[in-house]
């Protein structure tokens, strides 16, 4: 019998972390389910340890790439093998609330039909240790593309995390199904955000959990905070390389004035994210001349206006 989630973990150099996240999918309080991690062919121990776990744990299926493939396509990977009826998205350096599995659960079995798309509520850990995240409205939202393309477009928004939506399997995989290797090279940086565009069109049902589920995890090895400039190098390359693919992209036949919405302010987005990393602090007037930049993509974001304010006032000193 097929168990009715799968979690599906990728594992790259996460040796520190990967027991506090393995920790935290077995020990759910609903125990139907299955953990899938997928090896990216890393360079330390995680995937021993977490072969240690799966020799005492049968739930627990270990994959191998066949090479170093990238955080999107290791999770297409992973979703391939998967069972379970529904698939939560699992960073190998974060962890879940151990009733996650349970409430959505619960959350389902009051829907008359199952959606296609499930947006969690999600707190970084520790709490403080970043920008506190936008939360979800604090109510269940169920309906069509509609609701979920509103949602994407509000201001602020954080639309496209993979960790912040559980999805129905037989949906995703028809979904992504036209994916390959041929068709996006591997990336690891704004793989989500790509992710999301490509399927959102495909959305007939969506749904929201007030509950946060999610615990997002300070990692400064990760390739999202590493700041060496073979990292800052590839990063940019991977974000302009998502870019270029999203701009291009056509909806055909699916198109809408809301889809045209939702396809802005992701490239508003990405555009403001690839020129804010892009931020040479060494170089006088590079601050306020690059988040001055970004206003062109997200005029109403009010965090660019108190950091232009406090980098003037301080005259130069303070880059937050």
């Amino acid at each position: 019998m097929n168990p009715f989630f799968s979690i599906i973990i990728p594992v790259y150099n996460v040796e520190k972390y990967i027991v506090r996240c393995l920790d935290s999918c077995i020990n759910q309080t609903f125990k139907d389910i299955e953990i899938i991690l997928v090896d990216d062919c890393g360079e330390d121990k995680s995937i021993e340890i977490a072969q240690g776990y799966a020799n005492k744990d049968s739930r627990i299926k270990i994959i191998h790439n066949p090479k170093n493939l990238g955080l999107f396509h290791t999770r297409i990977a992973g979703e391939k093998e998967a069972k379970g009826e529904y698939i939560l998205c699992v960073d190998s350096d974060d962890f879940i609330s151990r009733q996650m599995c349970e409430i959505l659960y619960l959350a389902l079995q009051k829907l008359k039909k199952y959606p296609d798309v499930i947006r969690i509520n999600a707190q970084h850990h520790p709490e403080h240790s970043l920008p506190k995240l936008t939360l979800l409205p604090n109510q269940n939202i169920t309906g069509s593309l509609h609701n979920l393309l509103f949602l994407a477009i509000l201001p602020n928004a954080p639309i496209w995390s993979a960790w912040r939506h559980v999805y129905r399997k037989d949906f995703l995989l028809k979904a992504l199904k036209n994916i390959s290797i041929n068709t996006i090279p591997n990336i690891t940086m704004g793989e989500d955000a790509l992710k999301f565009f490509l399927i959102i069109p495909f959305v007939t049902q969506s749904s929201s959990i007030e509950d946060i589920l999610y615990f997002y995890c300070e990692n400064q090895a990760s390739i999202t905070r590493n700041q060496s400039q073979k990292n800052i190098e590839k990063k940019h390359k991977e974000q302009k390389m998502v870019l270029d693919f999203i701009i291009s992209y056509n909806f055909c036949k699916i198109y809408t004035p809301l889809l045209f919405l939702f396809k802005k302010k992701i490239v508003a987005l990405l555009r403001y994210n690839f020129d804010v990393q892009d931020i040479k602090t060494n170089e006088i007037f590079s601050y306020p001349k690059q988040y001055l930049k970004t206003l062109c993509y997200r005029p109403f974001y009010w965090k660019t206006y108190i950091r232009l304010m406090l980098n003037l006032i301080s005259l130069g000193r303070m880059k937050i």
